[in-house]
């Protein structure tokens, strides 16, 4: 019988995640980490915190706006930082991230959120900027749900090395239908106890899809800046 050729040979070296290397995963670590921090769930979450604590409609905006966006690019650098790990040809940026991982990154954002709509709710009707704020919340608030849905729907049509979001198909849709919930809570109560006001609405909107796009420009950013050798890798 004649002898066959290594499989493995055939199908060239495995691809891997920054996960699966040991130098990579705490990069890696770090980058979700702060991905969680400033998503959307959570730039939206820290402006109610601050609206319930502030005298200013405004400034609660601005700083949540630079301050997660300033978060976002250090988010990028790390996460660069960890597929730099991996040599290009190696690398599987398409893969699915694993469950825990994914379902920890969205479900602590979107407590944030829940328990910000709590303290903001608190406040509407009794304090003055609060009240004001109303309609720029609703208009957040509404945005962030459209904005989850079109995500959903990318990507389940998108190149998986084009996906917005690289958690598993169940876990994504899970978490679009929990943040649905939340945000539809969220409107419904905060227009219950504040005025409607459509250009205070229109700004609201505004600011998340910003805020949206300036994520989406961020990952713009190489992924890969530097590799270690191949050796240091596992088999």
């Amino acid at each position: 019988m004649a002898d066959r050729p290594d499989a493995r040979a055939e199908v060239g070296p495995r691809l891997l995640h920054p996960v699966e290397v040991r130098g990579a995963r705490v990069a890696y670590a770090k980058a979700t980490a702060l991905r969680m921090a400033s998503s959307p769930h959570s730039m939206i979450a820290m402006t109610l915190v601050l609206w319930a604590i502030s005298s200013n409609v405004v400034t609660p905006v601005l700083g949540a706006v630079v301050g997660l966006g300033i978060c976002a690019y250090v988010e990028r650098h790390h996460r660069a930082e960890a597929w730099a790990f991996i040599p290009r040809r190696r690398q599987h940026p398409g893969r699915d991230e694993p469950a825990l991982w994914s379902a920890a990154g969205k479900l602590l954002p979107l407590c944030a959120l829940a328990w910000a709509l709590g303290a903001y709710v608190s406040v509407l009707g009794v304090r003055e900027a609060p009240t004001l704020a109303g309609p720029i919340a609703v208009g957040a608030l509404a945005a962030l749900a459209l904005a989850e849905l079109a995500a959903l729907l990318w990507d389940r049509l998108a190149p998986r090395d084009r996906r917005v979001d690289a958690a598993p198909a169940v876990v994504a849709t899970t978490s679009v239908v929990g943040s649905l919930l939340v945000l539809a809570t969220g409107i419904v109560t905060i227009l219950d106890r504040s005025s409607w006001e459509q250009s205070g609405f229109l700004v609201g909107a505004g600011v998340l899809v910003a805020y949206v796009t300036l994520l989406l420009l961020l990952r713009l950013v190489p992924r890969s800046i530097r590799c270690v050798p191949a050796s240091v890798l596992p088999a």
